[in-house]
């Protein structure tokens, strides 16, 4: 049995202890500001057509090998989720949640395989 709190954590060294520590208070933020009509009308038709699109495609459309959970619960928006591409489903692709994180952590692999493309100006 481990004798130390070092070896019981698997630390290469203990812990440092808590006199050692200066506390500093937590600093309060600001409430968040609310949605504005604009974006939650956006949103009101948004979520249902989200909901109606993963219903219709169950099964992660990336599959990034080693990383996928295989059932799709997000939407990636390839070209952002600003103005217009929120609603657009040409640039939709159902995601695991993994390889949806795998997809903003590794921005350039996505881009080279057509997971993230730019983002277009309509008008």
């Amino acid at each position: 049995m481990p004798y130390t709190k070092a070896d019981q954590s698997g630390r290469d060294r203990p812990a440092p202890s808590p006199g050692g520590m200066k506390r500093t208070p937590m600093k309060r933020g600001k409430r968040l500001n609310p949605r504005s009509e604009k974006l939650t009308e956006a949103m009101a038709e948004y979520l249902p057509r989200k909901a109606f699109f993963l219903g219709r495609h169950r099964e992660c459309q990336v599959k990034v090998r080693g990383v996928c959970k295989r059932w799709s619960v997000d939407v990636h928006h390839k070209a952002g989720r600003t103005g217009a591409a929120l609603l657009d489903e040409t640039t939709w692709a159902a995601v695991c949640r993994a390889c949806h994180d795998y997809l903003e952590t590794h921005r350039d692999w996505a881009r080279e395989r057509g997971w993230i493309v730019a983002r277009t100006v309509r008008k």
